[in-house]
């Protein structure tokens, strides 16, 4: 028998944990190639505010950090972006953000942090449909910068079509020369377009840069794909500016904290990893 994908057994999890949780609330829908299609594991876009986990639901609907551009699909119970808010917003809002930083041995003494950056890098390229990171922290001259995954198949290419062209030999190509941090055989246009969404995170990392992705170990495609480009596609010194955060071992370090509202990443992972 074959084994199931992590995103099967996810939104499975997910189709049951919508009726433990409101039992009396109905089917969210989308749209489909014009086709209406009803799921369990989808909210009804007028509830789409209960995707953030209740301890901190009101605060962050309440702060400055509400004003992002939702995704399409944020009112799904999936979404990634709704998880990096759960995950990171408590951390904000207790003031224990560099705890983020202590995980990956970086220090962070006054950080500031933004949910959907988009790419300062890109902009003085004059780059349009920029790239945008899921997180961002900044902290004097530090910047770091988060690409998140939960049930995606992975990270995505692009065509090979003039505007990808364009845009690599617009932007990309002059970001990738002399490039310390990246092999030399993956700079071609070729390689980068084949590796779209990776490529675009690892061109930003330099000396003041560092890439995170975040993402379930058990999700084998985007475990995979963040193995091959630390091995294959960063250099020595770009591995040192690279890192991966498993939730399954993250999540467990947020949860021995002593401080009361940390016990909110207890129903985290009730929500997206008791599938796993």
């Amino acid at each position: 028998m074959q084994k199931q994908s992590f995103q099967s057994r996810a939104i499975y999890y997910l189709d049951n944990y919508k009726k433990r949780i409101w039992p009396l609330l109905e089917e969210g829908e989308y749209s489909h190639h014009g086709t209406i299609i009803k799921h369990d594991h989808i909210l009804p876009k007028r509830k789409r505010n209960l995707n953030i986990l209740p301890d901190y639901r009101e605060a962050f609907w309440a702060s400055e950090y509400r004003k992002i551009n939702l995704h399409r699909f944020f009112h799904h119970l999936n979404s990634s972006q709704a998880l990096c808010i759960n995950l990171f917003y408590p951390l904000i809002a207790e003031g224990l953000i560099s705890e983020v930083g202590r995980y990956i041995n970086i220090s962070l003494d006054h950080p500031e942090c933004k949910f959907e950056h988009e790419s300062e890098i890109e902009s003085q390229y004059k780059a349009t449909r920029k790239t945008n990171f899921d997180f961002f922290i900044s902290d004097d001259n530090q910047r770091v910068y988060f690409e998140v995954k939960y049930t995606e198949n992975g990270f995505g290419s692009a065509k090979n079509d003039d505007e990808h062209r364009e845009k690599y030999n617009l932007v990309y190509k002059p970001l990738l020369l002399d490039n310390l941090y990246i092999n030399d055989e993956c700079k071609s246009q070729e390689f980068f377009l084949q590796h779209y969404q990776i490529m675009r995170n690892l061109v930003h990392i330099n000396e003041n840069s560092t890439a995170v992705f975040v993402f379930p170990k058990h999700n084998q495609r985007v475990f995979d794909q963040a193995n091959y480009a630390y091995e294959h596609i960063l250099t020595d010194v770009g591995r040192t500016k690279f890192h991966r955060i498993y939730l399954e071992e993250f999540i467990p370090f947020l949860m021995d904290k002593a401080d009361e509202p940390l016990k909110h990443y207890t129903e985290f992972w009730d929500k997206y990893l008791m599938c796993v």
